[in-house]
């Protein structure tokens, strides 16, 4: 545990001289805007051998919204509503509540993936390092 609290803390300071430029082994980096066509091909159009490039990202949405928090009020009235239905046809409230339980650790499950999966791609870190 001391060990990973240490490389999460080295990692952490190297980042942070990366992005404030201290240190000039770093290398040589530059914040851009897409350009439209960039935006169309959803891919990079410039040479990033020599200059690393960081994108502005136009919405914040586009990383909030790959978790969960905040969309807690929207997960608990869909499971309420699907309880409901289920109950008013089946008539069993406790098959209900399994059915709804099973729902939404499918729904979590498949987020999980899916926002790891996206979060890794979008910012190029290997998915093993997203906890």
């Amino acid at each position: 545990m001391q060990q990973q609290t240490k490389i999460y803390k080295e990692l952490n300071n190297y980042l942070k001289d990366f992005i404030n430029r201290v240190d000039p082994k770093c290398g040589e980096y530059k914040c851009i805007d897409e350009n439209f066509i960039e935006e169309m091909l959803n891919m990079e159009l410039i040479d990033t051998g020599k200059i690393g490039t960081f994108r502005r990202d136009k919405s914040e949405m586009a990383y909030s919204s790959a978790f969960i928090y905040g969309n807690e009020w929207a997960l608990m009235s869909f499971e309420l509503l699907l309880f409901c239905v289920v109950d008013m046809f089946w008539l069993n409230r406790i098959f209900a509540s399994v059915f709804v339980y099973l729902i939404s650790k499918l729904i979590l499950l498949i987020t999980k993936i899916y926002f790891t999966n996206q979060l890794a791609k979008s910012c190029l870190i290997d998915s093993r390092f997203l906890i």
